[in-house]
C-alpha cells in the first residue's frame, strides 16, 4: 500500500512558508498514511483520540463556550480539514474552529452518561469537514461531563495535555471576568512540516535507513495468540481492558530500573517482548513503539501529530537473565530514538520486504502520563466547582494489540487496546495477567536467576 510520500519530495499542495496560494497547506508524511488508511476505513474509530472531564459545581456554560473558541484559535490544526488535491492531501485552515456542543441528558445514571460520553468518543470524522469535537453532557447545571474529541491525524498524547490545559486556563480565567493569558505558541504546524522536509532531505536520512533495515532484518511481526483467524479485510474495531499496576509492584519496577540504570518503560518493554514469547515461541521479533517528536522547545506548547511509529526488535534467549532483557529493551529504546527522524512510512521502505510480507508489527506498546491534564486538574473555585478525569474510551482497534503504561498520580496503569475480531475479552484479560505476572518477576528478579519464559 501506497501511504504516500509527496511530502518527502518537496512536491505537494503549496508552499510550506508564506502565504498558500492557493489555500492548500502541506502535511507531514505521517499524516499523509493517517489520511489514506481513513480512506481505507472512513467508518472506523481506530483513530479517534479523546479526553474528558467530570464538571461539578456551578458550570459556566459561556465561560467554557468561550474556552474552545480560544483554544481552536489558538490551535490551527483543531480547525483544519484535510481534502483530496487531485489525489494527495492537503490541509485548509478554517477561520472558526468547531463550537461547544452542549447536550441536556436529564437525570441520566452513571452508566448510562458513561455510554452517552463513549458514544459520542466513536462518532467517525469526515476528514474533509473537520477533525475536532467539542460537547458538553449536561445532567443538571451543576454535574456535567465535557468531551475533547480529536482524530489522531490532527494530535497525540501530548497534545491532549496541551489542548486541556489551554482549555482549563482559559476556562478559570472566562469564569472570573478576567482574558486568558497563554503561553505564546511559536511553532507551527507548517514550520514543523518544513522541518520534517529539511531532515529528509539532510545528511541522517542514510544511515536512519540503514538502522531500520538492520531493525527489521530476518525480524516477522510479534504476535500473540488469537481466539479467532484474522479477517482478510479488518474492520478496525476494538475494545479495552485496563487495570491497575499493584503499588507494591510499581515500586518494584520504579526501583529494578534504577538498579539497571534504564527507565521504568523499559522493564515494561522486556515483560511485553517475554509475554509474546511466552504466547507463541517467537524469539526474534518486532514490535511498535510510537515515539515523540518533539525535539525542539518550541513545539512543547503546540497540538499537532508529533508522533512516529518506529520498531523494536526483541531478541529472547530464554536461558538469559531477566537483567539482560531488560537492558536490551532499553538499547532498542535509546537506538530508536535516535533514528525516528524517518517517517514510518519510509522505514517500511527501507525495510523492502514486499508488499506480501505482512505488516512488520501488529503489537504496540506507549506510556503515556496521567499525571498532567485533567486527571491531575482541580479546578477548585476559580471555576466555581471541581475537575475530574472521567474515563472515556480512545484508539481502540488501530492493530492487534496497543499496550498503554499509564503513569498515574497514584502509581501506574496498564490498558490492553485489542481488536475484538482476533480476540475476545477474556482472552485479553488472561494475556494481561501473564503480562502482570511477568513484570512481577521482572521486578523481584536481582538478575540472576534465568528469565522465566517458553510457550505457554
Amino acid at each position: 500500500m501506497d501511504t504516500g510520500f509527496r511530502a518527502a519530495t518537496g512536491a505537494g499542495p503549496g508552499p510550506v512558508t508564506g502565504d498558500p496560494a492557493p489555500a492548500l497547506r502541506p502535511i507531514s508524511v505521517g499524516q499523509q498514511a493517517l489520511w489514506t488508511l481513513h480512506r481505507l476505513a472512513p467508518d472506523s474509530a481506530a483513530y479517534n483520540d479523546a479526553g474528558a472531564a467530570r464538571l461539578t459545581g456551578a458550570v459556566d456554560v459561556s465561560a467554557l463556550a468561550g474556552a474552545v473558541d480560544d483554544v481552536t484559535r489558538r490551535h490551527d490544526l483543531l480547525r483544519s480539514r484535510f481534502v483530496d488535491d487531485d489525489g494527495w492531501p492537503g490541509r485548509v485552515v478554517d477561520p472558526a474552529g468547531p463550537r461547544l456542543e452542549v447536550v441536556d441528558v436529564g437525570p441520566v445514571d452513571d452508566a448510562v452518561l458513561a455510554a452517552l460520553v463513549a458514544a459520542a468518543a466513536g462518532e467517525p470524522y469526515d476528514l474533509e469537514t473537520g477533525t475536532a469535537r467539542f460537547r458538553l453532557f449536561r445532567r443538571a447545571p451543576d454535574d456535567a461531563v465535557l468531551l475533547s474529541g480529536n482524530h489522531h491525524i490532527a494530535s497525540d498524547a501530548a497534545s491532549q495535555f496541551v489542548l486541556w490545559r489551554d482549555l482549563l486556563a482559559a476556562y478559570r480565567a472566562r469564569s472570573a471576568g478576567a482574558v486568558p493569558e497563554l503561553p505564546r505558541v511559536a511553532w507551527s504546524w507548517d514550520d514543523q512540516v518544513a522541518a520534517e522536509r529539511r531532515a529528509l532531505a539532510g545528511p541522517h536520512r542514510a544511515g536512519w535507513s540503514e538502522h531500520w533495515r538492520a531493525t527489521g532484518r530476518d525480524a516477522p511481526a510479534g504476535e500473540l495468540a488469537t481466539d479467532r483467524p484474522r479477517p482478510r479485510h479488518p474492520a478496525y474495531r476494538g475494545g479495552t481492558v485496563t487495570v491497575p499496576v499493584p503499588p507494591a509492584l510499581h515500586d518494584r519496577v520504579q526501583e529494578r530500573a534504577v538498579a539497571l540504570g534504564v527507565t521504568p518503560f523499559a522493564v515494561h518493554l522486556a515483560a511485553l517482548q517475554t509475554s509474546i514469547h511466552r504466547s507463541g515461541g517467537q524469539r526474534r521479533f518486532l514490535v511498535g513503539c510510537p515515539m515523540s517528536l518533539r525535539r525542539r522547545r518550541e513545539t512543547l506548547p503546540a497540538v499537532g501529530y508529533y508522533v512516529n511509529m518506529v520498531l523494536l526488535r526483541a531478541e529472547i534467549d530464554p536461558s538469559g537473565p531477566t537483567a539482560g532483557l531488560v537492558r536490551a529493551a532499553a538499547r532498542e529504546l535509546r537506538a530508536a530514538a535516535g533514528a525516528c527522524g524517518l517517517p514510518y512510512p519510509h522505514i517500511v521502505r527501507a525495510l523492502d520486504r514486499g508488499r506480501d510480507a505482512g505488516p512488520p508489527y501488529r503489537i504496540a506498546i506507549t506510556q503515556v502520563d496521567a499525571r498532567i491534564g485533567p486527571a491531575a486538574d482541580r479546578a477548585g473555585s476559580e471555576a466555581g466547582g471541581r475537575i475530574e478525569a472521567f474515563a472515556v474510551p480512545r484508539l481502540q482497534g488501530q492493530y492487534d494489540l496497543g499496550v498503554e503504561v499509564t503513569r498515574t498520580v497514584d502509581g501506574s496503569a496498564v490498558a490492553f487496546r485489542y481488536d475484538r475480531e482476533l480476540f475476545d475479552e477474556a482472552t485479553i484479560h488472561r494475556h494481561l495477567g501473564t503480562y502482570l505476572q511477568i513484570l512481577d518477576r521482572i521486578g523481584d528478579d536481582p538478575g540472576v536467576r534465568p528469565c522465566p519464559v517458553g510457550p505457554e
